[in-house]
C-alpha cells in the first residue's frame, strides 16, 4: 500500500502543493494507479475519525505532509506504529526559538523526533536543507523543489506599471504580519496613492477591516477573499508583496514571477532563493523605501527581473521535481522486500 497523507488545519500553500504533487505523480505511467490519498482537515474532522482513517494504512509507504516541521507529530508516530515507511514532506523549517520562543524546547524536541522516526525527509528548498544539515544525514535527505502550474520560459515582460499591490495568502499569522503592515504603513499608503489588494481569508480579516476603517483606507485597501490563481491574476496589479516571517519555497512568489509581476519580499530563507536582493527588505523602513521607489516612482531594473524569472525556470520545474521525487521514493521500504 502506498499513500499520500495530509493532516491539515485549513487550506494553504502547503496543501495546494501537496495536492498538485500527488495528482502529477499519479499521472505518470510509473505511478498511475499505485498511490492513494487520505486528507483530514482538522477544522472539520474529529480526532477519532482521523485515527480511523490512518489505521487503514498499514505496512506500506506513506508520504506525509507536514506544513511546519514538528507540528503534527502524533499522526506521524501512529503511521510508524502501524508498520509504515514514512517519507516526511515538511514545507516550513524554522528555528523553534523564533517561531514559539516560550515553547522552543518542546518544539525542538518534536522536530528531532520527526526527523528521527522518518525513513526519508524531502526538502522543498535549499533554505530547509541549510536549517537541517546538522541534524540529518545526507543519505536520509532528498531535495524536491516546489513548482507551479503556470511555469513558462517566456522572457519577463512588464506591462504598464500601476500603483496596485497584491498580498496573496491566508489572513492568519502568529505575528499578525498583514495587520501590522496596515497599522504601520496605513498613513503612508494613503498619502502615496498606493492600492493594496488582499487575496485570501482567515481569522485576522475582521481586525484588518477594522484597521482600514479606523485609518480611512477604504479607497486604498480591498479584500477579495479566497480566489483561484487564475481569478487572482485577472486583476491588473503590477506588484506582489510577501510579508512572511518564514517560508519554505513560497508558491505565491513563484506564481507572481511567472506571471510577470514584480515581487517585494521579506529577506528570509525561501524568498532569497526566488527574489534578488534589490527587491528584499528586512525592516519597516526598508519596505517603505521600496514602496516609494518601485511602486510609487517605478524605479525598477528590468534586467534583474528577467534574470530572476530565468533563474526560477532553470531551477524549479514540474519535470525535474517529479523526477527527484520518484528517485526519493524508489528505495523506501525496499529493504523489507524478499530478495
Amino acid at each position: 500500500m502506498k499513500t499520500f497523507v495530509s493532516i491539515n488545519l485549513g487550506f494553504g500553500g502547503a496543501e495546494k502543493q501537496f495536492d498538485r504533487l500527488y495528482a502529477d505523480l499519479c499521472a505518470s505511467p510509473a505511478h498511475r494507479g499505485v498511490w492513494g490519498y487520505i486528507r483530514c482537515d482538522r477544522s472539520s474532522t474529529g480526532w477519532w475519525e482521523m485515527v480511523a482513517s490512518l489505521c487503514q494504512v498499514r505496512g506500506g509507504v506513506v508520504v506525509y505532509n507536514m506544513s511546519v516541521l514538528g507540528i503534527g507529530v502524533f499522526p506521524l508516530l501512529l503511521l510508524k506504529a502501524l508498520g509504515n515507511h514514512v517519507v516526511l514532506y515538511p514545507h516550513v523549517v524554522v528555528d523553534p526559538a523564533k517561531s514559539r520562543p516560550r515553547l522552543w524546547r518542546l518544539r525542538s524536541l518534536l522536530r528531532r523526533v520527526s526527523l528521527r522516526v522518518a525513513d526519508r525527509v524531502v526538502m522543498i528548498s535549499d533554505g530547509n536543507w541549510f536549517e537541517l544539515e546538522g541534524f540529518l544525514p545526507n543519505t536520509k535527505a532528498s531535495i524536491v523543489y516546489n513548482y507551479v502550474a503556470c511555469e513558462n520560459d517566456r522572457r519577463f515582460r512588464a506591462g504598464p506599471l500601476n500603483r496596485k499591490v497584491a498580498v496573496v495568502g491566508r489572513l492568519q499569522d502568529a505575528h499578525k504580519q498583514q495587520l501590522s503592515f496596515l497599522c504601520d504603513h496605513g498613513r503612508f499608503i494613503k498619502s502615496s496613492g498606493i492600492e493594496v489588494h488582499f487575496f485570501g481569508n482567515g481569522p485576522d480579516e475582521a481586525a484588518m477591516r477594522a484597521q482600514v476603517a479606523v485609518q480611512g483606507l477604504e479607497r486604498h485597501c480591498f479584500f477579495w477573499g479566497w480566489l483561484e490563481e487564475e481569478a487572482i491574476y485577472a486583476h491588473d496589479f503590477s506588484f506582489v508583496l510577501n510579508l512572511s516571517r518564514w517560508e519554505g519555497l513560497p508558491l505565491s512568489v513563484m506564481e507572481a514571477l511567472y506571471r510577470d509581476r514584480i515581487v517585494l519580499a521579506t529577506d528570509i530563507h525561501g524568498n532569497r532563493e526566488l527574489v534578488y536582493g534589490d527587491f528584499l527588505f528586512k525592516q519597516g523602513g526598508e519596505l517603505r523605501q521600496l514602496l516609494l521607489s518601485m511602486v510609487r516612482d517605478h524605479q525598477i531594473d528590468t534586467e534583474l527581473l528577467r534574470a530572476q524569472k530565468q533563474r526560477l525556470f532553470l531551477r524549479c520545474s514540474k519535470e525535474r521535481s517529479l523526477r527527484a521525487l520518484s528517485q526519493a521514493l524508489a528505495g523506501v521500504g525496499s529493504e523489507d522486500r524478499p530478495a
